[in-house]
């Protein structure tokens, strides 16, 4: 073994804790080292003046202080304890109210009717003119509303076999644009309202003979 790994553990070998697995190797060295030799020597003159110093005695409050500590130590951590089962329920539940009323108030927001306004209402001659209208409404992506439901772009609208009314639900600007598609159909309608909207058109068949009426007459 090398001469400085063999001084490294020197105070263990002093000692008795060394590995016993190094002890041979830490013996050879002391027998061909006189210098590891002197400082083994003064190891072991030093351990032996340390066994014969007097051990100090602890006073005598001392064993009772450390029992005082450890018992204030000890309801601490009960106090501590307790106020974690208290307020912990507390807690959970106060998180578990606010993420309801939270999600209350989002669903009110996501579920809040706006009223349509309603608008003056055209009055188509035959079915392909409702077609051709509901069409114009769904390429400005206004929707088409038959019956209470909404109908999916490219629906034939026809109820019981005969053309039927529906409504055109939209917003102001796509009111403009419609406007100007409805007139390439003969269609007059008017600028939309001052309202914010949506607005509301009613579509209907003219009846057999009736005069042309549309939102702009």
């Amino acid at each position: 073994m090398e001469h400085e790994r063999v001084s490294e553990r020197l105070s263990a070998f002093a000692d008795g804790t060394l590995d016993p697995a190094e002890r041979p190797a830490v013996e050879d060295h002391l027998g061909q080292c006189a210098e590891c030799r002197r400082d083994m020597e003064a190891l072991r003159r030093t351990l032996a003046l340390m066994r014969q110093l007097p051990r100090p005695a602890a006073p005598a409050h001392f064993a009772q202080a450390l029992r005082r500590r450890a018992r204030k130590g000890a309801l601490a951590r009960q106090r501590l304890l307790r106020w974690i089962r208290i307020m912990v329920p507390w807690e959970a539940a106060l998180v578990v109210l606010l993420v309801a009323v939270g999600g209350l108030c989002v669903f009110q927001l996501l579920t809040v009717e706006v009223t349509p306004v309603a608008a003056p209402a055209i009055e188509v001659a035959d079915e392909a003119g409702l077609q051709a209208v509901a069409e114009a409404a769904w390429q400005e992506k206004a929707e088409v509303w038959l019956q209470g439901r909404r109908v999916p772009p490219g629906s034939r609208l026809m109820m019981g076999g005969a053309p039927a009314t529906f409504e055109i639900r939209l917003d102001g600007a796509a009111w403009t644009r419609l406007r100007a598609r409805l007139e390439k159909l003969g269609h007059a309608l008017p600028p939309p309202p001052a309202a914010p909207g949506p607005f509301v058109i009613a579509v209907t068949p003219r009846p057999a003979g009736g005069p042309v009426r549309d939102g702009g007459d």
